[in-house]
């Protein structure tokens, strides 16, 4: 199972680029997960027409949409929040546990910066910033089908 991964896309509209980095890259994957921070209602609506999206409310992003999510999918428990408000986030991400202490996969952004660890036995990741108006930062691929998942960084 292929999971996509992004978060901290601060885009106010569509762009030809985001919309190619899509195409090659997120269209097919399983699960598509937003962790906040959209920005722009537009990049909401576009990645909400695959089958399977996932999105949270960042603290950019004034219009509704849940805080945190959490799914099932072929057995992984998934915990999804942008982490606004946690304290000390970059550094103490296991604090995410207590929003959700059964999950197998926490995803999380907000920092810009990307991060993938196992802590007790849960997996963290966060995709890093997928900013292509600035030309930097990255979202994540992420393949899990057994125990352990492998995950792949894209720069953007």
């Amino acid at each position: 199972m292929r999971f996509g991964v992004l978060s901290d896309t601060h885009l106010y509209s569509m762009s030809t680029e985001f919309e190619q980095l899509y195409t090659k890259f997120l269209k097919d994957v399983d699960v598509l997960i937003h962790c906040g921070d959209f920005t722009g209602e537009e990049i909401y609506y576009f990645l909400n027409n695959h089958p399977k999206f996932i999105a949270v409310k960042g603290n950019c992003d004034f219009f509704e949409l849940s805080p945190k999510a959490y799914l099932e999918v072929n057995g992984f428990k998934i915990g999804v929040t942008h982490g606004f408000g946690v304290l000390d986030l970059e550094n103490n991400p296991q604090q995410l546990l207590n929003i959700f202490p059964d999950a197998d996969l926490i995803c999380f952004g907000h920092t810009h910066k990307k991060y993938f660890s196992k802590i007790k036995n849960t997996y963290f990741l966060n995709p890093g910033t997928c900013q292509l108006k600035r030309r930097q930062g990255t979202f994540a691929l992420l393949d899990w089908n057994e125990k352990n998942p492998k995950i792949q960084f894209v720069e953007v």
